[in-house]
């Protein structure tokens, strides 16, 4: 009951952050922040998927700011890499990329929510979800995949270098 209100706070405390994070970007480098985002936000990710057993049944005092934190994390991310990636792409292409790019996490999204679904259920209550746990791990391992591409990335010349040799899309 108290749903409103965690995504009041955690939506408000987003478009503070994703601001700050933008600008941090643009000072420290995306490549950068885009690796120190993915790696951050593991905690908030661990928290929100295993906060029952961690803290119990808790209160929303525990739970909001977890959830505040969660979201500034998850929105961050997708800041640093929209940034890295418009960084290395020539406007001639952009267009198309993106939209590609968009096809790819609307993809990704809809089967990490198959996935969920087929992962979670429910206590003989119905109030209490089953398998969150295994679905954060998941999580985990795939930003952590993220994290280890995204090093990959930084380091490799093609992608660093706007424009060069870019194939048409």
């Amino acid at each position: 009951d108290q749903l409103p209100l965690t995504y009041l706070v955690g939506g408000v405390a987003t478009l503070i952050s994703s601001r700050a994070i933008g600008v941090w970007s643009d000072r420290r480098g995306r490549h950068f922040v885009l690796i120190a985002m993915l790696i951050f936000s593991l905690l908030p990710l661990y928290l929100s998927t295993h906060t029952e057993e961690l803290f119990g049944r808790c209160g929303i005092l525990v739970l909001l700011p977890i959830s505040t934190l969660f979201m500034i994390m998850m929105s961050g991310r997708m800041v640093a890499a929209i940034a890295a990636m418009i960084s290395v792409i020539p406007p001639q292409v952009r267009g198309r990329a993106m939209s590609l790019n968009t096809a790819v996490q609307s993809m990704a999204s809809g089967l990490g929510s198959a996935l969920g679904g087929v992962i979670l259920g429910s206590n003989l209550n119905g109030n209490a979800l089953i398998g969150f746990g295994r679905v954060g791990i998941i999580s985990a391992m795939a930003t952590i995949s993220a994290i280890v591409l995204a090093i990959w990335w930084s380091k490799n010349e093609f992608f660093s270098t706007p424009g060069q040799n870019v194939p048409s899309l």
